[in-house]
């Protein structure tokens, strides 16, 4: 729980117009460390704060990205996140289960 309080207070420091990058920030994470990291992830949102994500959790990229980037070995996809829903390859890793819980 320590690491998830320095990313507290890392955050509280972020102003509007920053950009915070997170590489793959869940992945020491027990299910209850993770909802409240989320939590504090959309209040930066709400803040202002732009937060560019490394994650391989494509289910929590869907709903908590604005916009998703898919680079694939042979698929490339940058858009919004309903449209990633949508394609080919978005349809593909939801179906076959990418994700971290």
């Amino acid at each position: 729980m320590g690491s998830l309080i320095l990313f507290d207070k890392v955050a509280k420091g972020c102003r509007a117009e920053e950009i915070l990058l997170l590489d793959e920030p869940m992945t020491a994470l027990d299910p209850l460390a993770s909802a409240e990291f989320y939590e504090i992830l959309e209040q930066l949102k709400k803040d202002g704060v732009t937060l560019i994500i490394i994650s391989h959790d494509v289910h929590c990229a869907v709903k908590y990205g604005d916009k998703i980037m898919h680079l694939g070995r042979d698929e490339v996809f940058f858009g919004k996140s309903e449209e990633y829903c949508h394609s080919s390859i978005g349809q593909k890793m939801l179906m076959e289960g990418h994700h971290h819980d």
